[in-house]
């Protein structure tokens, strides 16, 4: 995981969207922020609404780990 300070204060789940966005991302860091292709693509058995989606993929942003 980034030692990142900022992404060590967030939620568990946040942090692991963290790791997963990196996975799911193509060559350049780029992937669609759509929160169910997310979703799909990061946590396909969770439960996961998809504004608890968009909630995590916006903390990551305030935090500067990723710009959407």
């Amino acid at each position: 995981m980034a030692t990142h300070e900022d992404l060590a204060m967030l939620p568990p789940e946040t942090q692991l969207l963290a790791d997963r966005i990196l996975c799911h991302s193509d060559d350049e860091g780029y992937f669609k922020a759509n929160p169910l292709i997310v979703k799909a693509a990061c946590f396909p058995l969770m439960s996961y609404t998809p504004q608890k989606i968009h909630g995590m993929l916006s903390e990551l942003s305030n935090i500067g780990y990723l710009t959407l």
